[in-house]
């Protein structure tokens, strides 16, 4: 092994903490587990679920 440089150290990123809304998953815990499954999160709104006031071509998309 090489020793790493002092700026080699200095430039690293450390992830400390996490949180937030994740689809199918209570907790990051979870979450972290559906992606190393594979496992798909994404749902979609039925076109009838979504208000009549949204214009069809954003609806579409």
């Amino acid at each position: 092994m090489n020793p790493k440089s002092e700026q080699e150290l200095l430039d690293g990123v450390a992830v400390i903490g996490m949180a937030g809304r994740f689809p199918g998953a209570q907790n990051v815990d979870f979450f972290w587990e559906n992606l190393i499954n594979g496992r798909e999160s994404i749902t979609f709104f039925p076109p009838d679920g979504l208000s009549p006031l949204i214009p069809s071509k954003i609806k579409q998309n």
